[in-house]
């Protein structure tokens, strides 16, 4: 069954049922939350296609899984081990030209070890891949005194033998859109193009392209496309493109033809530009010698009339409607499923020196027929709003960047899932079944700063709510000494050396059926526990003090974070801020010095109990010194001393935290970087035991140590050496050692 491990009675989630299925026996898990019986903790793996023999499981919510069947479901009760691998790729290639014809080729072979464990016949496949190509490409063609254009012919051909398997992506993203192919077994390929471009004259331009593309025994693909182009830089322009496949599957017992048009002109009158695309597709598959139409099959044409103004005092604007009807096939025939209507609005001023604006509006409303609202779908009315500004008046003395957009659509609430990953890739480790509901949820899991073997994802939940979606920020600059334009008196000078920044930036997602409260920007509507799905606000204030000096510098920051996400089991909010004063020091070029006072607040409570809640004071005095005696050589040293008080539980809990670093660089220009560093860390904690991971960003109590050398060498244009080795000596705990070595070459 792929049982992880037995715990003991009463302390898994799952145990093991017999049942009869088609009459035969089946020994299954069955999840028992808190059962006496449970004896079992499982891992399920998601795989692609359940054995027809096997019974498979469905997800039902993050560590719960459901029976689903035999062949059922798309996850078994089995933890996958990777298997060392072993892929080699030896490639050639070649060109050559003569005149205006060239020749290129191309050949690759590949060798790929599923597994080394294994000699099993099957567990490696050799294959092959070539390409040739020719091409035709004179750039004038006469006849006597009369120039008859330019033609750019090219005919290409390519072979991939189903066991070769190469390094990287072959295929363009839209390769199975091009050729109408859907989900296939794996077969030799062969692809076959002709693809032919003149021009006779500049403003004219055609294109023919053919091509064949076979996987013997399983699908015939063609493709025919058809380009034509009219432009005139001055005045109009036209493109209209045809385009047909024929497909031929032998694999699913089925054809297939796929249209697809796409037309647009736009034509000059005094400076203002009317324009239209003419966009429509028609899909077909039907099973070999049947009139009846798969799923699949579909049809649509969108209709776009655009109309651009010409520039009036620095502005353009557009208006484009988009007018599209879609037509589905339902019990073997095409029947229209939507029609939909789309207003596109966009303005934009430009002045480089002063101010520079855009604005787009497009409202989107989509109605679904009867037949299809009774299939699930519902009609939709969508709104886009999105503004970018930027001012930057009185010699650039103010700088502002304003942000607003606002859409509705439909969201989900959230929910944290835990995966497993190869240990020291993730940044979680598995506690167990710590709170006893036997289902491995957030509270199982604590952060890591090393050797963590889970990552968090976030899955959307299976309910969609109507929500009105805000993203909006401004950012404004001043320096006041540019306002002025004297320059020999005090104030001025006194002016100068002070230069502020503001940034406040809000987002919103809310199901607040009265959308006017969030995109008017009504704050009291704002991170709703009963609407908000997920929001921050965020107010962040920097002075600076002589900004540009690079002998002394300061910064005053204050910076204020809420935050409210609504998932599935809690609602959590979040509060963070800082205060913070940064001071840069040059005290004789070759040393320089950076030092931070920083006093933050960082809180976070939820509807539940969670693990993430927290409320922590700290104060912190960070500083590091360098000193270069030369541009290629650099040593440094850093020290740190952080207090930190947790108010939530147990109360008044403290930890004092400091820590010494130093390290060595050498460069080595244009060639590598050897680089070691040594750091000390040292935690005290008062009325706490067992801190939560942020007091301590990670640090286990008492002294720690850790060390890394790294050296980085390229020795020739195509060969690398990387070395690197890191180790840790933390608290009570026994030294850990890691080395890595590694060669590249590049061909």
């Amino acid at each position: 069954m792929g049982i992880d491990s037995i715990t003991g009675r009463g302390k898994g989630n799952y145990f093991t049922k017999d049942t009869i299925i088609n009459g035969h026996q089946y020994s299954i898990l069955v999840y028992a939350p808190g059962d006496s019986l449970a004896l079992y903790t499982a891992y399920f793996s998601s795989v692609e296609q359940i054995p027809a023999d096997t019974t498979g499981y469905t997800r039902i919510s993050a560590g719960h899984f459901q029976f689903a069947g035999l062949g059922q479901g798309n996850y078994l009760p089995r933890q996958f081990i990777p298997m060392p691998q072993r892929h080699q790729v030896i490639e050639l290639n070649g060109e050559a030209t003569i005149g205006d014809i060239s020749f290129s080729g191309e050949y690759a072979a590949s060798k790929y070890h599923h597994n080394r464990f294994s000699d099993l016949e099957g567990s490696q496949l050799k294959g092959g891949a070539f390409t040739i190509h020719a091409r035709y490409n004179p750039k004038q063609i006469r006849i006597g005194n009369t120039n008859l254009g330019e033609l750019d012919a090219k005919l290409s051909n390519r072979y991939i033998d189903r066991q070769f398997i190469a390094l990287d992506r072959l295929n363009e993203v839209e390769f199975d859109r091009k050729w109408n192919l859907s989900k296939t077994t794996m077969s030799d390929e062969e692809i076959s193009e002709l693809s032919i471009i003149y021009s006779p004259i500049n403003m004219l331009r055609s294109a023919l392209v053919y091509g064949k593309l076979n996987r013997p025994g399983e699908l015939h693909s063609d493709r025919t496309q058809i380009n034509v182009g009219l432009s005139d830089s001055s005045l109009s322009s036209i493109q209209y493109q045809i385009e047909k496949i024929n497909t031929s599957s032998t694999f699913l017992l089925s054809e297939s033809h796929w249209t697809r048009q796409r037309g647009t002109a736009e034509y000059e009158i005094l400076k203002w530009r009317p324009g239209i695309r003419i966009e429509a597709e028609e899909r077909t598959e039907k099973p070999n010698g049947s009139d009846s139409l798969r799923l699949g099959s579909f049809r649509f044409i969108e209709i776009a009339p655009r109309f651009t103004t010409a520039e009036y005092a620095r502005m353009v604007a557009s208006v484009e409607l988009q007018l599209r009807t879609e037509d589905s096939a339902i019990v073997g025939t095409q029947h229209r499923a939507l029609k939909s209507l789309t207003q596109l609005y966009t303005w934009q001023y430009t002045n480089p020196q002063l101010l520079t604006s855009s604005l787009t509006f497009n409202i989107r409303k989509v109605e679904f027929t009867n037949e299809f609202r009774q299939r699930g779908n519902s009609n939709s009315d969508g709104v886009l709003v999105r503004s970018q500004s930027r001012y930057t008046p009185f010699q650039r003395a103010v700088e502002t960047d304003l942000y607003y957009e606002f859409s509705n659509q439909r969201s989900a609430q959230m929910e944290r899932y835990f995966i497993r990953v190869a240990k020291g890739n993730g940044n979680y480790r598995y506690l167990g079944d710590t709170n006893g509901n036997a289902i491995p949820d957030e509270n199982d899991f604590e952060l890591a700063r090393f050797d963590g073997d889970y990552i968090v994802v976030y899955l959307p939940s299976d309910q969609l709510y109507p929500v009105a979606d805000l993203k909006a920020s401004i950012r404004l600059r001043l320096q006041p000494a540019k306002f002025v334009q004297t320059t020999n008196r005090w104030w001025h000078k006194l002016l100068k050396i002070i230069s502020t920044e503001t940034y406040l930036r809000v987002d919103e997602k809310s199901k607040n059926p009265d959308t006017k409260q969030i995109y008017l920007l009504n704050f009291s509507q704002f991170l709703n526990e009963q609407m908000t799905i997920t929001g921050s606000q965020q107010f962040t204030q920097d002075v600076f003090i002589f900004e540009n000096n690079p002998e002394l510098s300061f910064r005053l920051r204050h910076s204020n974070k809420n935050g409210l996400t609504q998932f599935v089991s809690t609602i959590e909010r979040s509060h963070m801020q800082e205060q913070s004063i940064r001071i840069r020091l040059q005290l004789i070029p070759e040393i320089g010095n950076q030092t931070d006072i920083i006093r933050k607040v960082d809180k976070v409570n939820a509807t539940t109990h969670s693990t993430r809640e927290r409320d922590l004071l700290s104060h912190a005095l960070i500083s590091d010194f360098s000193y270069r005696p030369m541009n290629n050589f650099e040593t440094g040293f850093n020290f740190g001393v952080t207090e930190v008080t947790n108010s939530y539980i147990p109360k008044n809990a403290t930890a004092t935290i400091n820590e010494e670093g130093i390290r060595i660089i050498q460069s080595f220009p244009t060639i590598g970087q050897l680089r070691a560093e040594l750091k000390r860390e040292e935690v005290v904690l008062s009325n706490i035991t067992d801190p939560p991971y942020e007091m301590t960003s990670g640090k286990v109590p008492g002294q720690s140590y850790l060390w890394q050398l790294t050296f980085e060498y390229r020795i020739t244009n195509n060969l690398q050496l990387s070395v690197n080795y890191n180790g840790r000596k933390e608290g009570v705990r026994n030294p850990i050692h890691f080395a890595r070595m590694e060669a590249r070459a590049f061909f």
